[in-house]
């Protein structure tokens, strides 16, 4: 037990009632934050199961993959996933930041936020699914 939580027991006992032990719970990215929340399959590696994404908390679009060893299935996910995140980034084009930059310099978004998973596994997931279709064709590459 820390010193901090014996002192909230003790704070407590004294008020009759429960103390919180911290002033914040969570911290607000943005406005609407996109969440990406993935099951995935354990031991394999980018074998999605399913995921929750969304940037509204009433709406989120679950996608699943029935057999996430199939590699066909895995890209098919890929492909639902695609136009949820894309459209969310797109939103934020229309605010650019109106900053001098040359040729060289990548064009920024004045008020996107980072997208979010849930923890260390969540990011390994999102990260693994970037690599595996970095390479893939789109519909617009014919």
């Amino acid at each position: 037990m820390s010193m901090l939580t014996s002192l909230a027991k003790v704070a407590a006992y004294e008020q009759g009632r429960a103390v919180r032990l911290a002033s914040f719970r969570h911290v607000h990215l943005s406005a609407r934050p996109l969440m990406f929340l993935p099951l995935s399959m354990a031991g394999e590696a980018n074998a999605p199961l399913a995921c929750l994404i969304g940037d509204e908390p009433d709406f989120p679009r679950l996608l699943v993959v029935p057999q996430p060893r199939n590699r066909d299935l895995r890209f098919g996910f890929a492909n639902q996933l695609a136009p949820t995140a894309l459209n969310y980034v797109y939103g934020f084009t229309a605010q650019l930041d109106p900053t001098h930059r040359s040729s060289s310099s990548p064009i920024r978004a004045g008020s996107s936020s980072p997208g979010c998973s849930a923890g260390r596994c969540g990011s390994g997931v999102r990260t693994a699914t970037g690599r595996c279709t970095r390479a893939c064709r789109s519909s617009a590459d014919g």
